[in-house]
């Protein structure tokens, strides 16, 4: 398990946007809104730097494309993960924006919400990361239907579990490739499965060669002879 990150950049890195709510617990510490948003808004840009590319993928970092990862060096690390988030991180357009999420009740059944004061930032990690440093048990607390349980890359959970997430389309190119590369893979096997039964079906519909109907006949002439 890694050691939770040491900050080394000037904190509080968006003092407008962002409190850091910090504990004695590991990992626990969490980042909270200063703003009040409608879904879709920006929140803040994905500027370089503070932004970094790193060769090392580690649960600290972020991934920006199929090839890059980057370390948020900001306030930003304090993101954490649910399965029904007030952010989403758009690689593409090198932005956070708040998503979309229910209103809790009956009478406010279709609505949706965006960001109020106060509020944890979290972001789903599966929709940047496509295999994940480390894989965790989510208690998010989105609860139940909502919450996907075991958290680990899109590689990981398939789109199936996914669905209805937002999604960064470099993670939704790859999921097609695996789900493509998948369907090929179950046809070589059926086509191999099926191969099999007709070269079984033909052996046994094989008809005796001329040597064969020969040896047969001797054999049963010379147990005729026998005293």
């Amino acid at each position: 398990m890694s050691v939770p990150v040491q900050p080394d950049w000037p904190q509080p890195s968006h003092p407008e946007l962002i409190e850091v709510r910090y504990s004695a617990t590991e990992f626990n510490t969490s980042a909270h809104s200063l703003v009040s948003l409608p879904p879709g808004a920006l929140f803040t840009p994905l500027t370089s730097p503070p932004l970094t590319l790193t060769s090392t993928k580690a649960y600290s970092s972020i991934q920006l494309s199929r090839t890059e990862h980057a370390e948020l060096h900001s306030d930003l690390l304090y993101v954490n993960h649910s399965c029904e988030p007030s952010l989403v991180f758009d690689m593409a357009a090198r932005e956070v924006r708040v998503a979309s999420r229910r209103v809790q009740g009956e009478e406010q059944e279709g609505k949706e919400r965006g960001l109020e004061v106060g509020d944890e930032l979290t972001f789903f990690y599966p929709s940047s990361e496509w295999s994940m440093a480390q894989p965790f048990e989510c208690r998010c607390g989105a609860g139940e239907g909502v919450c996907k349980g075991w958290i680990g890359g899109a590689k990981e959970m398939g789109r199936e579990r996914m669905k209805g997430m937002w999604l960064n389309a470099f993670i939704e190119e790859l999921l097609d490739e695996q789900e493509r590369e998948a369907a090929a893979a179950a046809k070589d096997v059926e086509a191999t499965a099926v191969k099999d039964v007709e070269v079984t079906a033909k052996d046994g519909d094989k008809q005796p060669t001329v040597k064969e109907e020969r040896s047969k006949r001797t054999e049963r002439k010379g147990s005729c002879n026998v005293q």
